[in-house]
Order: structure tokens, then C-alpha cells, then sequence
């Protein structure tokens, strides 16, 4: 170790160069990481939902619940599925077992349910599928439009937006809710039914049967290329006049025109509203990728919306911001920021009252370095700036100079034994070389079993150790090769080598080390009995905070 700090004293513009580099590096990372308040968690749950019109809760219990549920019974790393049946409404919910390929899952969760869409009914909805992930519970944004429109008219501006939004970097999905679906409505008369002899089924069927879309292959002319799909959906109230039913008892068609009194194209009766103000309204929210920066994002949803703000006022439609995540981002961020800043300073002031200005502000460079050095690691490895990773930096922040501070002091041990500066420096910093590599990785090891956690929360609360590991790491690059450089190569550093003065007056140190000294001298003496007493001691700070820090609350009140 000795042969690699005099190295690095010896080739002094390499080592700041890439001090520097890194610098510069950590800076490009912050303002490039991705922001968000939470880190991304996939939570190993799959909601899957179903709609199916004017059914019963029993109907949709036996019509399409338990025909997915028959279906995901051989969907294996299942920890367990719970489904309720609604009218009209089916929900199912599917967790995985903790720490398995959640995807793959999910994609074969998808092909089983979508297989035996030919055994649910044939007017229900099909199947939404959600994985809850922290993503999902919140857009990055809503934006609603409201005015003194038509539904109709609401749905076509929203989709003309969704789809500008879509096109956002960073944006996974872009959802239109309130939107009132078209449908026919036909309206039959039982005396000509009965005349016809004809059922509700029959009906029914019919117009299944003639209402398709059916692809027929393709047309190639040498040059193009053409899809063909043979498109008999109804259109018109004329399409479905002429809808076939049978044959009478003479020979001729009987059409659903001739025992309907009329079909008009409306609106299927929503089985979600959403409204502000006591108005009809359709929101859209925008959700966004893992990886996706979600005050870019909210900036550039904005942007688009200011920029229609104009035409959607001369239409008398009026968009709505709501749950802009920038806010709790800013917040929590501004929090945290600030209480990282503060300690920061307080490390600083207690190191400048003891060791003196030089020593703080050597010691306390390795804390911006090692938060920047963090932020490359962060990026690199695709992790997002969060609550959860400042507030590891926050509890990392006093962690990080305790090497450099031993480093420096042993330094300062070596010059007042007589050594040259440059020898003091190289063998200071080695002495304490390997203390410190073993201080080091017993405090990585303490933050070790949170990373081995399973399950959601486990991948939730990974962030810390991952980002006080990086800084721990950093500090211990810096206070073995570049803090011994900067005491170095300090201007008048030939000045310090005969000592120095700290702003706190050296009685006041003098007798606080003797006090030090003489209550570590009556544990040595009274060895057991001091072990005794800090035993007795934890014991009671374990009843202590058992008693009275957390005060017992049933689970139901959250």
C-alpha cells in the first residue's frame, strides 16, 4: 500500500485528472439520473379485470371467474389467487412467489387467460390485465378535460392528446378514463316476435354472427402488399335491418328489421364516471416507464397542454393538472436535500472546531466526491434518484469521513514525531491502510441483509445498501489515494508539517482527552464489571424502546 500512496503523490496531475473526471461524471449523472419519488418495485401481483354487461354477481361468478380461475390453476410459482364477483364486474388478483421471474410469469398468466376467450361469453369486455407495481398505483400526472361538451366531443380531443403524449420519452402508457363506449341500441317488439315466432336468442346470435371483422389473408401484386379483412360490422341502423334470422313458414328471410321498431347509435350506460365539479369529464393519465424521468415527463405533458390550451378554450374545454408528481418530488427532494446539507456542515464545523479549517476541508471533500462517484454507480446501474437513496446518503453522510479523519490524524502523528511531510503523508496513510479497508467492510457487511431481503419489500428497501455501499466505497478510494495527495500538495503544507492550531483552545482538547483517558483507564481496571454494565445497559435501552417507542395499534386503523 505504501509503493501506491507514493505513487499517487509522485504523479499528482494523473490523480487530480481523474479526480476531477469523476467529478464532472457524478455532476452529468445527477442531471441525467432518473428523479421519482419511490425506486421501482414490481410488487409480483397481477389484477386481472373483466366486464360483462348486465350480468348478475352469480353470472359473472360462474360465467368468467371461475373459468379463469380453472384456467391459471396449472400456472405454476402461484402463492395464491383471490377473486370477487361483482355485478356485472369480475376482479381477480394473482400473486407470484417472492423473487421469481415475475415477467415470465406474467406473460404466461396473459396467454392462459387469453386462450379460452372462446369459452367466456361473447359480449363481455375483454380482460384487463395490471401488474401493481409502484408504477402503476400513480400516474406521473392526470390531465382532465372539462367543459360544456358532449361526451363524444371530450373522447376526441382526449385521444388526440393521448396520442401526443404517448410519443413523450420516458411515457409507458397513456390511459383515457370517463370515456362513455358507442354501442347500438336496438329496440324489439314481442308482437312481431311472436308473429315470427322468433326468440330474444335467436336475436341475439344473429347479430353476433353478422357484427364480425375477419381477416382473409393477404394480396400481393408483385409491388404491394396488401392486408385483406372482411368487415361486417354494423355501421348503420340499415346493416342491421338486414341482418338474417331465418327462413318462414313461405320461404322468406325474416330480418331483424322486421321485428324491430328501431336501433339507434348511443352510449353503453358506464360503469365508471368521472366527473369535477358535478360535469362529465375524461381524464387522462400518463404513466411512465421504470426508467423514465417523471419531472421531464410532467414537464413535457406541460408543454403540450399549453399548447393547445388556446383551441381547447375556443372549444369551451378546460385541462385540469392533478396528482403532478412534480410536487411531492420537489418536496421530498427540498427535505431531504436540505438535511443532507445540514449535516454536511455539521460534520465540517465539528471537524474545523477539532482538527482545524485545513483538515475540514480535506476531510469533508470526500463527501461531495463520494455522493458523486455514488450517482455514476446509480445511473450506470439503472437505479433512480428517490426518497429512499437520499435518505441512505443522509445516513451515510457522517459515516464517510470517519476514515478520512483517521487517516489524517495519524498523518499529523507522523509529522509530530519529526518525519518530512511527504514521508508522514506516505506512511500515515499506510499504517491505517488496512484498519481502515477492515472498518470499511464491516459497515458494508452491517447494511449486507437488507440486499438479501426477499420479496417487494426486500426490492424496495435494497436502494439503501446499495447506495451507502457505493459511498462507503468512494470515501475508501478517497482517503487512500486522493486525500493524501490534496494534504500533500495543500499550499503550505511545508508550513503545517510543524503543527498546527485548531480555533478551539488547545486547554479545552487537553482536558477533554484527560477526561477520555481517565474513564477508559476505570473500564480497563474494572474490566467485568464495565462489561456488566453495558450489558445491563442495552437491556434496559431494549425495554425502553420497546415500551415506548411504538405504542400498540391494530393493523385495521391503516
Amino acid at each position: 500500500m505504501r509503493a501506491v500512496i507514493a505513487f499517487t503523490l509522485n504523479q499528482k496531475v494523473l490523480v487530480n485528472l481523474a479526480f476531477l473526471v469523476l467529478m464532472i461524471l457524478g455532476v452529468i449523472s445527477i442531471l441525467t439520473i432518473p428523479v421519482d419519488r419511490m425506486p421501482y418495485v414490481r410488487m409480483g401481483k397481477v389484477h386481472i379485470s373483466t366486464f360483462l354487461p348486465g350480468a348478475s354477481p352469480s353470472d359473472v361468478e360462474s360465467l368468467v371467474t371461475k373459468e379463469i380461475e380453472d384456467a391459471l390453476d396449472s400456472l405454476e410459482q402461484v402463492e395464491y389467487i383471490r377473486s370477487r364477483s361483482y355485478r356485472e364486474r369480475s376482479s381477480i388478483l394473482v400473486k407470484f412467489v417472492d423473487d421469481s421471474d415475475y415477467q415470465k410469469l406474467y406473460d404466461e398468466l396473459r396467454f392462459k387467460v387469453l386462450s379460452i376467450q372462446n369459452d367466456l361469453p361473447i359480449d363481455m369486455d375483454p380482460p384487463k390485465f395490471t401488474e401493481i407495481a409502484i408504477d402503476e398505483w400513480l400516474p406521473a400526472l392526470n390531465v382532465i378535460l372539462v367543459g360544456e361538451r358532449s361526451n363524444r366531443a371530450l373522447s376526441l380531443i382526449a385521444e388526440e392528446l393521448k396520442n401526443e403524449f404517448a410519443r413523450i420519452p420516458g411515457v409507458k402508457d397513456v390511459r383515457l378514463n370517463g370515456e362513455y363506449s358507442r354501442e347500438f341500441h336496438i329496440d324489439l317488439s314481442p308482437a312481431k316476435m311472436n308473429r315470427y315466432m322468433i326468440t330474444l336468442e335467436e336475436v341475439r346470435k344473429a347479430l353476433l354472427d353478422a357484427n364480425v371483422s375477419i381477416p382473409a389473408g393477404d394480396f400481393d401484386t408483385g409491388k404491394t402488399e396488401y392486408i385483406v379483412v372482411v368487415d361486417e360490422r354494423f355501421k348503420t341502423q340499415e346493416d342491421i335491418e338486414k341482418v338474417i334470422l331465418r327462413k318462414d313458414n313461405e320461404g322468406s328471410f325474416v330480418r331483424v328489421g322486421d321485428v324491430m321498431t328501431k336501433a339507434e347509435y348511443s352510449y353503453r350506460d358506464p360503469h365508471v364516471i368521472t366527473s369535477v365539479n358535478g360535469k362529465d369529464c375524461i381524464t387522462i393519465a400518463v404513466m411512465k416507464q421504470s426508467t423514465g424521468n417523471a419531472i421531464d415527463i410532467c414537464n413535457a405533458v406541460e408543454e403540450i397542454v399549453e399548447k393547445h390550451t388556446e383551441r381547447l378554450a375556443a372549444s369551451k374545454v378546460q385541462p385540469v393538472i392533478t396528482q403532478d408528481q412534480r410536487v411531492f418530488i420537489d418536496e421530498s427532494m427540498n427535505i431531504m436535500g436540505s438535511n443532507l446539507l445540514v449535516g454536511i456542515t455539521l460534520v465540517m464545523v465539528i471537524i474545523w472546531i477539532v482538527m482545524g479549517l485545513r483538515n475540514a476541508v480535506i476531510t469533508t471533500v470526500g463527501i461531495p466526491f463520494s455522493f458523486l462517484v455514488t450517482m455514476i454507480f446509480m445511473k450506470v446501474s439503472g437505479n433512480s434518484l428517490n426518497e429512499i437513496t437520499l435518505f441512505a446518503f443522509v445516513l451515510v453522510a457522517g459515516i464517510i469521513v470517519d476514515d478520512a479523519i483517521v487517516v489524517i490524524e495519524n498523518i499529523y502523528r507522523h509529522i509530530q514525531l519529526g518525519e518530512p511531510l511527504k514521508t508522514a503523508v506516505i506512511d500515515g496513510a499506510a499504517e491505517v491502510a488496512v484498519p481502515v479497508i477492515s472498518a470499511t467492510s464491516t459497515t458494508v457487511a452491517a447494511f449486507l441483509p437488507m440486499l438479501i431481503m426477499s420479496g417487494s419489500t426486500g426490492e424496495f428497501f435494497a436502494q439503501i445498501p446499495i447506495a451507502v455501499s457505493f459511498a462507503i466505497a468512494a470515501s475508501l478510494i478517497e482517503c487512500l489515494l486522493i486525500l493524501p495527495l490534496h494534504f500533500y500538495d495543500w499550499p503550505g503544507g511545508e508550513k503545517f508539517a510543524h503543527g498546527y492550531t485548531p480555533p478551539v483552545d488547545q486547554p479545552f482538547l487537553i482536558k477533554f482527552k484527560d477526561v477520555a483517558v481517565a474513564i477508559l483507564r476505570i473500564f480497563m481496571k474494572h474490566r467485568a464489571k464495565s462489561i456488566c454494565a453495558v450489558f445491563v445497559a442495552f437491556i434496559g435501552a431494549l425495554f425502553y424502546f420497546r415500551c415506548f417507542c411504538f405504542r400498540h395499534t391494530s393493523a385495521s386503523s391503516y
